[in-house]
């Protein structure tokens, strides 16, 4: 009786559990496949998936010694989505939390940009907009339907009224700002609405999105903060606000801004789309970071984020993790950048206080250049001004409305009119053409009387130099004798020599525009025709001795003058020089010295140049009272570069040991009057550059390259 009762049980119990698997599998087969379109718009309707960038870690950077000055670390990026924040246009909800999220960045110190910077506090005026920001703003007022060419004070108004901010002092839900806090809070919400217009292209009339996986990006409002302002996000969640974990840049050095560069958002998205980057990844936009962009940026991994209606995270899916990007090695010395811009630096300010006034000097920028004689390695480019890359986003809005235009990089980019130091390309077309020997004579007569107009005088008139050969008329830079052998040998020969040393063509140094074929001009018809500007056969007197519309680089002057320092060889300058993998297991690049051309010049002409150099500062030259009793023979060439109506630019170039050259240096100063005048800055900078050498020789493992 008791085995048939527990006999029906156990029936009865293995039934209801069938019944009940197959009431389950039914459900399950009817949410699958019967009725799938059903369920999965009802989970698109309550959750919300986001494809999330894993950035990878950027490769860092060294100097030719092995010195970080690029590295990671781990930081917090305050990012905010735009489909959480706001739906299509702010309210006065969103409004206020954007401007307690400001307030709140401004009391713990965090710096933050935003593209519409360039449109400067009242009176609102436009300053100059990168191309990427004039995209944006062009796409922005296109979508908003309001008309291009819009003034900075009626764009302000627009933004303003749009965001519910107007008056004199804005008004936003009963709460007083000021105008300045208002422009603050516009630009946060210019970047959101700009982000939410791309992220509605998706969407059909009922504003349900049609790709529900579709990656929409955030914005990073701020990068790198401090952990107060982790705690303020997290202790007052504003709708949208996230903290994120990234790695993030560290500078180990305030100097070489310019060299360094710096990373920021992709601005050229079709490109960057092209070769496999996420459009929310940072870039290299500027310096080396973005010369060796293929080299420094890694792989970047994605994850799947999927979040309920009220934002909170309901799953988190990993596709595949980041690969960090390769190491690099630059030709730099980062010890003697350091101390070449501290003494640019401190030689303005002597030069304007030591009677500049009485002098007609008004110097108030610098640049120089270091290459190495024998491969091309640029071993410093010094500007000044310069700025901080350790404090670049917190001093930018003062870096951008300098005058002086401490960002622009002039040791690259800078042209300046060679002057005085370009007679070596007119004495090596004279002598390579024959129309002089190294030993022809030519009387300064005072003034050149050639031509009815123009008839120039020589730089001491009345005075004169007598009877000088090409060695003589370099030590005393005889404008003379250049105009009488420059006519004679013709402005195309000196055209074509000033190319075959590279004047006004690309050196090949990374940071120059790879797009570019020409970096300044050779005065000659050729460039007159470009410029737009007439030509006459009297130009070629001007043109002779580095003026008419010559402009040149320090760059391709320092390049120019390592040719003839090391007997003839123009060498590809570059500021790459190792590249290896991100743990040193692996070495993908090993620069070597990469010669453009030879100059083939015979031994006995450009022999005259070099003595000629040195007679510059050894034998009573230009430079004699102040290389006279330097230790080291030094060959130099002092310039002075007229500018209009204002004071001189003084360059100087040298290359040193003259017995043995190692390496060249060209150096300008902006309205520093004579090229004697900067003289002393570049035996400065010789003092340097032999101090750090023997610094080397007394701690070479300082000097080693250790990876």
């Amino acid at each position: 009786m008791e085995k048939t009762k527990l006999t029906v049980r156990l029936i009865a119990m293995g039934l209801l559990t069938a019944a009940l698997v197959f009431l389950m599998g039914g459900r399950l087969l009817g949410m699958q496949f019967i009725h799938a379109d059903v369920y999965t718009q009802a989970a698109n309707e309550r959750t919300y998936a986001r494809v999330i960038t894993m950035p990878a870690a950027r490769g860092e950077i060294y100097d030719r010694y092995g010195r970080p000055l690029v590295t990671n670390k781990l930081a917090n990026d305050i990012t905010i989505e735009p489909s959480r924040m706001y739906a299509g246009k702010p309210d006065a909800g969103t409004v206020s939390a954007v401007l307690a999220l400001i307030r709140a960045a401004g009391a713990c110190g965090a710096a933050y940009t935003d593209s519409l910077l360039p449109v400067t506090p009242p009176p609102f005026e436009y300053t100059e907009m990168t191309p990427a920001q004039e995209k944006y703003l062009a796409h922005y007022l296109e979508k908003k339907g309001w008309p291009e060419g819009m003034t900075a004070a009626g764009l302000m108004d627009r933004l303003f009224d749009e965001y519910g901010m107007t008056g004199d002092i804005a008004g936003i839900g009963g709460l007083l700002i000021s105008v300045y806090e208002a422009r603050l809070a516009a630009g946060v919400l210019y970047e959101l609405d700009l982000r939410y217009q791309a992220a509605i292209v998706e969407r059909d009339a009922g504003g349900r999105v049609v790709k529900p996986y579709m990656y929409v990006p955030a914005y990073t409002f701020a990068a790198d903060v401090s952990m107060e302002m982790v705690s303020r996000v997290a202790e007052n969640r504003w709708p949208g606000v996230d903290v994120v974990p990234v790695t993030a840049r560290e500078y180990s050095t305030a100097a070489a801004g310019h060299i360094l560069g710096r990373v920021g958002p992709i601005q050229d998205a079709q490109a960057y789309q092209k070769m496999g980057y996420k459009d929310d990844e940072l870039v290299g936009v500027e310096g080396v970071e973005k010369a060796f962009e293929e080299w420094l940026h890694g792989i970047a991994g994605e994850r799947r984020v999927e979040t309920d209606r009220q934002g909170h995270i309901v799953g988190v899916t990993y596709t595949h993790p980041p690969q960090a990007g390769q190491n690099i090695f630059l030709t730099v010395d980062i010890r003697l950048q350091e101390e070449l811009e501290r003494k640019l630096a401190g030689s303005v300010a002597m030069l304007n206080a030591t009677g500049a006034e009485l002098r007609g000097l008004e110097a108030e920028a610098a640049a120089a250049v270091i290459i190495d004689v024998h491969s091309g390695e640029v071993l410093a480019a010094a500007n000044y001004p310069t700025y901080n890359p350790q404090t670049f986003l917190r001093d930018y809005a003062e870096l951008s409305t300098d005058p002086l235009k401490p960002l622009f990089n002039r040791a690259v980019m800078g042209t300046y009119a060679p002057g005085s130091t370009f007679k070596m390309v007119t004495a090596a077309a004279a002598l390579e053409s024959g129309t002089v020997t190294p030993d022809t004579r030519i009387y300064d007569e005072g003034i050149y009387t050639h031509y009815a107009f123009p008839q120039p005088r020589c730089n001491i008139y009345p005075g004169t130099h007598g009877r000088v050969h090409t060695a003589d008329a370099l030590k005393v830079s005889c404008n003379y004798y250049f105009f009488d052998v420059g006519r004679r040998t013709g402005i195309e020969q000196i055209v074509n020599w000033a190319h075959l040393f590279g004047l006004g063509l690309p050196t090949g140094v990374e940071l120059e525009d790879p797009g570019r074929t020409r970096m300044g001009w050779v005065a000659g018809p050729e460039a007159a025709e470009a410029l737009g500007i007439p030509w006459y056969p009297g130009n070629t007197l001007s043109a002779a001795i580095g003026q008419d519309s010559s402009q040149v680089t320090l760059m391709q002057l320092a390049n120019y003058v390592a040719a003839i320092a090391n007997g003839g060889t123009l060498y590809k300058a570059h500021l790459l020089k190792e590249v290896v993998s991100f743990d040193s297991s692996y070495e993908y690049y090993v620069s070597q010295p990469e010669p453009l051309h030879e100059l083939n010049m015979a031994p006995q002409n450009i022999r005259a140049l070099q003595e000629g150099m040195l007679a510059v500062t050894r034998q009573g030259g230009t430079a004699y009272s102040i290389f006279r009793d330097y230790p080291v023979p030094v060959a130099g060439k002092t310039g002075s570069a007229q500018v209009n109506d204002k004071p001189n630019n003084g360059v100087f170039v040298c290359y040193a040991p003259y017995d043995d050259p190692q390496i060249a240096v060209a150096l300008v100063v902006e309205k520093g009057g004579a090229g004697s005048t900067v003289a002393p800055i570049a035996r400065d900078i010789l003092d340097i550059w032999f101090r750090l050498r023997e610094d080397m020789a007394n701690d070479p493992k300082e000097y080693t390259l250790n990876r």
